[in-house]
């Protein structure tokens, strides 16, 4: 029997949340979250009847742009290494 195995190199398989198309699809979602949280804002302080309710929309635009910048970070990073030609 061999007490020593042989190294065998397998390139690693990346998850289909952890790619640069998923990023870019997040990436738009959530710009796409922000404007509508942003008008649902505008509107509700523009109508006296819903002043109440700009709260909500407030809630969302603030975690659609904590979404936005954290994989538009995450993807600005990708594309750095993509060209500086590190490897993980």
């Amino acid at each position: 029997m061999n007490a020593i195995r042989t190294p065998s190199f397998r390139k690693i398989i990346v998850p289909w949340y952890s790619s640069t198309i998923f990023y870019g699809i997040v990436l738009v979602a959530s710009a796409m979250v922000l404007v509508f949280a942003i008008t649902g804002i505008f509107i509700a302080k523009s109508q006296p009847e819903y002043k109440l309710f700009y709260r909500f929309p407030l809630v969302l635009s603030l975690l659609g742009g904590i979404l936005f910048v954290i994989n538009l970070k995450r993807l600005l990073l990708r594309l750095i290494k993509r060209l500086t030609g590190e490897r993980d």
